[in-house]
Order: structure tokens, then C-alpha cells, then sequence
């Protein structure tokens, strides 16, 4: 019985930690000054990622750090936000230094620019780029089909 009160406990805490990363996300996107498809430009995502962002679905590290450069967060929103997520902008893994160094020392008034500069630095260290794999469109996805 125990262990299952300790299961329904941490399904708990994740569900309430994923609604208040959800509403810090909408939050941040609602004094984002333009549209949303400049957002998924600026972040490099797709419209169905920014969604399942949104919404607390199939979130992936590198995308949910995307948006947040791209909404031009700062170093304690974005680390807050990625715990409420379940992730962590780590000191020991070397992207994730990288990605924590330019957040904190760099000008973020665009944060596409800023994502696209941490991109450069991590090709220049021969480190995987932050969505930088293909991204594909609506009609390329159907055409698959």
C-alpha cells in the first residue's frame, strides 16, 4: 500500500510541477511582441512543437530550451522553467555550459539571434547544434504519407 501511495505522490507532484511549467510557458509567450510563427522561426520548432510545449506533451530538453531563448528568458526563468519541466541546464555537460554561459553573458533582446550565436559556438566546438535538424512542413509530412 505504501508504494503505491508513493507512486500516486510523485505522479502528483510531476502533474502539478508540468501545469506551472505550462502556465510559465503561455505566460512567457503572452509578452512575446510578435506572432507565433516568428516564434517557432526564432526558436527553430515547428507549430506542433510549440503546441506540445504548451500543452506539456512529448517535451524534449533542446526544444523546450529553444523556446525559452527564443522568448528571451533569462538564466533563473529558464532553469526554473526547465526543472518545472523535469530537465536541468547542467554544469558538467558541455552543450549545456555553453547554452548557460551565452544565456548569462549575452545581449538577449532576440533571442533567435542568441540561439543562432549558441548554435555557432557549438559548431565551432564540434558539439551537436540546438534544432538544427531538419525541420519539415505541414505538406512535406503528407506527402510521407
Amino acid at each position: 500500500m505504501v508504494r503505491q501511495d508513493l507512486y500516486i505522490t510523485q505522479r502528483d507532484t510531476f502533474n502539478r510541477r508540468m501545469n506551472v511549467f505550462c502556465d510559465e510557458v503561455n505566460r512567457y509567450i503572452s509578452r512575446y511582441p510578435y506572432q507565433l510563427q516568428n516564434l517557432c522561426a526564432d526558436a527553430l520548432i515547428s507549430d506542433d512543437v510549440l503546441w506540445n510545449i504548451r500543452n506539456g506533451r512529448k517535451l524534449r530538453k533542446e526544444s523546450v530550451i529553444a523556446l525559452l531563448i527564443a522568448l528571451g528568458c533569462n538564466e533563473d526563468e529558464m532553469q526554473q522553467s526547465l526543472m518545472n519541466a523535469g530537465f536541468l541546464l547542467s554544469r558538467s555537460i558541455a552543450s549545456d555550459v555553453v547554452v548557460h554561459w551565452m544565456v548569462e553573458n549575452c545581449d538577449r533582446t532576440s533571442g533567435g539571434v542568441l540561439l543562432r550565436q549558441i548554435n555557432y559556438e557549438l559548431d565551432a566546438l564540434g558539439m551537436p547544434l540546438i534544432m538544427m535538424k531538419h525541420r519539415r512542413t505541414k505538406e512535406q509530412r503528407s506527402s510521407d504519407i
